[in-house]
C-alpha cells in the first residue's frame, strides 16, 4: 500500500508502516523469511508478498532498460532513478545489458522456485546484489500498487 503521509509514499505493509524495502533488504542480507517476519512484527506472508511486489517492480524496470530506448526508459522512471541503478548494478567488465538479463534471470528464477534456489544458482553475492536493487526500486514506484497481502492485524 502506499499512502503520502506514510513514509513519503513508500510502498509498505498494509496495517503497518513496515517498508516494503526493508523487508526486501533483510531478505538481501542473508536473513530467513520466518526472522525477518518475527523482527519486523508482520506475518511470513507478508514478507513473501513484500518480495514478490519488489521482484515484479525490478523485473519491469529491468525489462524495460533491455527493450526500450535509453531516452524512454529515462522518461518513464526519471532520470535520477536510471542513474541509480545503473551504479546498483554495477556490472564488472561486462556490458549493461549482460548485466541486466543476469538479473533477469535471478528475479525470474525467485519468481519460478523461491529465493533458496535461486542462491543456489546463482550465488549469494548475486541474489544479494539484485534483491538490494529491487528494494531501491521499491521505494521509488511512481504508481500506486497495494500488496494483495495484508498484515495479521488486520486479517483479525
Amino acid at each position: 500500500m502506499q499512502d503520502q503521509n506514510i513514509h513519503f509514499g513508500k510502498p509498505v505493509i498494509k496495517g503497518t508502516r513496515v517498508t516494503v524495502s526493508a523487508l526486501v533488504a533483510a531478505i538481501a542480507s542473508g536473513d530467513p523469511i520466518e526472522q525477518v517476519a518475527e523482527d519486523y512484527g508482520v506475518s511470513v506472508d507478508d514478507v513473501r508478498a513484500a518480495i514478490k511486489f519488489a521482484v515484479a517492480h525490478a523485473e519491469s524496470v529491468f525489462d524495460s532498460l533491455l527493450r526500450e530506448p535509453m531516452p524512454r526508459v529515462v522518461s518513464k522512471f526519471g532520470r535520477n532513478q536510471v542513474i541509480r541503478i545503473l551504479r546498483l548494478l554495477r556490472w564488472r567488465g561486462e556490458t549493461l545489458e549482460h548485466k541486466v538479463r543476469e538479473a533477469l534471470q535471478i528475479l525470474n528464477e525467485i519468481k519460478r522456485s523461491g529465493l533458496k534456489s535461486a542462491r543456489q544458482r546463482f550465488g549469494h553475492d548475486n541474489l544479494r546484489e539484485v534483491l538490494l536493487v529491487a528494494a531501491e526500486l521499491s521505494e521509488r514506484v511512481c504508481e500506486v500498487r497495494e500488496l494483495s497481502v495484508t498484515s495479521e492485524r488486520q486479517r483479525s
